[in-house]
């Protein structure tokens, strides 16, 4: 029979080696770097440019000037007939929409848990969410992870506690409240969801082969009419309404504004050529590098450096062991296929 021949045992095989992640590449990497640079200064610049500013008429034209950028390199690239070929609202609410309201939602959830629980448990907490991004990878792509890899999200995981633990041991103890019905689930379920829209994100742009400057301009959008519909019982939405969009502006806002659309677009394409969870790494290496930033500029503690090799180490191990014919799963995967 041809499910037990050499051909129908390769098919299966094939199959089953069809769930890992494929291979990245140096443009991914390169993706990585400059998201991870991008993320570590974009402190400072919030810190030195935004003024008094609005938040949410920071994020809106944050929003809007990366549909823009995004729309001007499809179209200077040549890749907008190709990726508008048989667009419709539909298919974009499906693919955009969704995400980006499981991103409102697990905004309004991490508010909610930083206002009921204190600062080292709520990030310690937040930090599973690139561990969430990699189970939901595997339910919604069916994409494994590697015993090397698994054992390289341990690795971020601790580097994430060594920093943390480290920077909540400089600040002066407080008596913030910790409850868990209203800090540590809701922070939970936002580690969740991140996760979920993660994989989603990774599967339009992956799985469905979505063009990415495309898509950053769809979460765009969805994210704006979001944020629009939620500053109707702001506080935010308030003030723009009293005192205007543009209240506490000045020419270097848009700085910043600048610095996070670039990050917005570098999302999309660390997705799309890196995968959602090896995103996780360059965040936090943005992180480290956003410490060391703010020690030379602002004259801030030099961070403790021994997260800085785990990261590293956990980003390599990640990166060079992917699932395999020769690892774990692949050896699985033939055993089953010869079977």
């Amino acid at each position: 029979r041809r499910c037990g021949s050499r051909a129908g045992r390769r098919e299966r095989y094939a199959a089953a080696m069809a769930t890992s992640a494929p291979p990245i590449t140096a443009k991914g990497v390169t993706f990585l770097v400059l998201l991870a640079l991008q993320f570590g200064l974009q402190p400072l610049l919030t810190r030195g440019f935004v003024g008094t500013a609005a938040k949410s008429s920071i994020v809106l034209m944050t929003e809007a000037s990366k549909f823009v950028a995004a729309g001007f390199m499809l179209l200077v690239g040549g890749e907008a007939h190709n990726a508008l070929k048989g667009w419709t609202v539909s298919n974009s609410a499906r693919t955009a929409g969704l995400p980006a309201m499981i991103y409102a939602v697990q905004n309004l959830l991490l508010q909610l848990a930083m206002a009921n629980m204190d600062g080292l448990s709520f990030n310690l907490i937040n930090q599973t969410k690139t561990v969430f991004s990699a189970v939901c990878l595997y339910f919604v792509m069916g994409r494994r992870q590697s015993g090397p890899q698994i054992i390289a999200l341990g690795g971020l995981v601790l580097a994430s506690v060594l920093m943390l633990v480290s920077a909540d041991s400089d600040k002066p103890s407080s008596a913030a409240t910790f409850s868990i019905t209203l800090g540590a689930l809701p922070c939970l379920l936002a580690a969740l969801l991140s996760g979920l829209a993660t994989a989603l994100c990774q599967k339009s742009l992956q799985g469905l082969n979505r063009n990415s400057l495309l898509f950053s301009m769809e979460l765009a959008v969805f994210s704006s009419v979001t944020l629009v519909g939620s500053l109707l019982f702001s506080a935010d939405g308030t003030r723009l309404w009293q005192q205007g969009f543009f209240s506490g502006w000045n020419p270097s806002t848009f700085i910043p504004i600048a610095s996070s659309a670039t990050g917005g677009i570098l999302v999309g394409l660390v997705t799309k050529y890196a995968g959602g969870v090896r995103k996780g790494f360059a965040i936090l290496g943005g992180i480290l590098l956003g410490a060391f930033a703010q020690a030379v500029v602002l004259d801030m503690p030099v961070p403790n450096l021994l997260p800085l090799p785990i990261v590293l180490a956990s980003a390599w191990v990640h990166i060079r062991n992917p699932v395999s014919r020769n690892g774990c799963f692949g050896v699985y995967a033939r055993w089953k296929a010869a079977g």
